[in-house]
């Protein structure tokens, strides 16, 4: 019954995934940068986080226990900066449809590697020939997936010429998602508690943000209007308690299930929100009706999360 609790709870928290990406992408449109529309997010989620663990946890505030590495208080922010970076750079050198496939391979396949290695005191799970044939059928989903959403992509795509370093880079910026959830994993332990955990991961996070937008934008942006003056609705600024959901969901999961189980479940719950928001036009977004594509990347998930589960 509890592996069945933490499987919902990964299925769950990939949902928010799509819900907290659609909320961003509609304030980056009016933020004009998607680090601006980060940067809100993080403070949004901060703030919240800061009530919850005051109503909730403050007594652990006094109990987190310092004597861990100290990238186990960072890293986890650290990790998903750098792959909120890469991505926006990614998507303008190679596009969207090589980064989001290059990056989804990689996360995948590391979250395997971590996992066989217990890599920062996750529960080991060797590689076998049934992980391996439930990760191929997975990768199998995200190109037909991926191909299927080219055919819509590349039309509005404007991306600079595709070299070989920037497809090892957009590689080497999936394996920031399963570090990012590894070092959050890691930081419950040291604070005994998933609130006062995912407020620090959000405080570092913020602070790197604002630092980073500050570098390269020498300004930052809060709108409240839209370009015909209309007032932004308030939706429009609750990426971040999405964000709150998911750290902490991540938390949670990731030491019971490990790197691979758990990055397939985000996927699978992406997936499936991803067309619940296309389907509907939720958000803002423009209507874009389920493909056959995507029902059958829907089923070889399933697939591969049973095999691999």
């Amino acid at each position: 019954m509890e592996f069945i609790l933490f499987i919902s709870l990964g299925i769950l928290t990939g949902c928010f995934f799509s819900i907290q990406a659609s909320i961003n992408s509609t304030l980056s449109r009016h933020t004009k940068t998607p680090l601006n529309a980060s940067l809100i997010a993080f403070f949004v989620g901060s703030i919240i986080l800061l009530f919850v663990t005051i109503i909730f946890d403050f007594a652990q505030l006094k109990s987190i226990d310092w004597s861990y590495p100290a990238y186990t208080y960072v890293g986890g922010a650290v990790s998903g900066v750098i792959y909120n970076v890469a991505n926006i750079i990614l998507f303008r050198k190679i596009g969207a449809t090589n980064t989001t496939f290059l990056t989804v391979t990689s996360q995948i396949i590391s979250g395997a590697i971590f996992d066989s290695l217990g890599f920062l005191e996750l529960p080991v799970v060797q590689i076998s020939l049934k992980r391996i044939v439930g990760i191929s059928i997975m990768l199998l989903a995200v190109f037909i997936l991926q191909k299927s959403n080219k055919k819509n992509l590349l039309k509005n795509e404007k991306i600079e010429n595709v070299t070989p370093l920037w497809l090892l880079i957009a590689l080497i910026a999936g394996m920031f998602p399963p570090l990012q959830a590894i070092f959050n994993g890691q930081l419950r332990n040291a604070t005994h508690s998933p609130i006062v955990a995912t407020l620090i991961s959000f405080l570092v996070g913020l602070i790197i943000l604002f630092v980073v937008v500050l570098l390269v934008q020498k300004k930052i942006d809060f709108p409240t209007k839209d370009s015909l003056g209309e007032k932004l609705p308030v939706w429009i600024y609750l990426g971040g308690v999405f964000g709150v959901i998911i750290v902490g969901g991540t938390i949670l999961v990731i030491g019971e299930l490990g790197s691979v189980l758990t990055s397939s479940l985000f996927l699978f719950g992406q997936i499936i929100m991803s067309s619940l928001i296309d389907q509907f036009g939720l958000f803002g977004l423009k209507k874009n009706a389920i493909s056959g594509e995507k029902v059958l990347s829907i089923g070889l998930i399933i697939m591969g999360l049973l095999i691999i589960a």
